[in-house]
């Protein structure tokens, strides 16, 4: 196995030790689990670079690479969700659009019609970085309220669980938002794909 597929392989171990130490009730567990995420993130962007410079893109890296970001990033939503970080919705946001988009590329594939990546695709994936590495910072923060007993002070500005959990909640579902937009640019995108379907 190649240095990119090792990377998109830990990635998909790291992610239950993400959920397992997510759940942990110290502030150190907390920051683990950011650092796990942003270590999950960083493991896909080497794949990629890895793989494209030295040449070694392999089958098995196609397959594996969109599902250890789909296993990552619904693990990390889902974790938040279970936290009181969201709502049900937004997590099945993501589930629909990933199971959708996998199923038009399995289809697209048995018809030997390639099916590109799209400029929505990425700035999906760019969205969720950031909101759900946002969303464990605030976890980070609420833990650190609880554990000081008292509101953290920004510039003469109180910072109180209720802010973070707002704030969370439209961090989320703008990500849910744009999630579901890139599931639709998708759909348009794939037409040739969806012609082919007998209905």
């Amino acid at each position: 196995m190649n240095l990119p597929n090792q990377l998109t392989t830990l990635r998909i171990l790291l992610t239950p030790v993400f959920a397992y130490v997510f759940f942990l009730p110290s502030l150190s567990a907390k920051l683990a689990a950011l650092g796990l995420s942003l270590l999950c993130e960083l493991t896909d962007l080497l794949d990629g670079i890895i793989a494209r410079r030295k040449n070694l893109i392999t089958d098995f890296g196609k397959l594996v690479d969109p599902l250890a970001d789909s296993i990552s990033r619904f693990t990390f939503t889902l974790c938040l969700i279970l936290a009181g970080w969201g709502q049900l919705w937004m997590l099945l946001v993501l589930f629909y659009r990933d199971s959708f988009v996998a199923t038009l590329r399995m289809f697209s594939a048995a018809n030997n019609i390639v099916m590109a990546a799209r400029t929505s695709g990425k700035l999906k994936a760019i969205c969720q970085f950031i909101v759900i590495n946002l969303l464990l910072i605030f976890v980070v923060l609420d833990a650190w309220i609880a554990k000081r007993g008292a509101a953290l002070e920004v510039g003469g500005f109180a910072v109180t669980p209720e802010l973070l959990h707002r704030t969370g909640w439209w961090a989320m579902a703008i990500m849910a938002a744009v999630t579901a937009l890139s599931g639709v640019d998708y759909m348009f995108g794939a037409k040739e794909t969806l012609r082919k379907l007998k209905l």
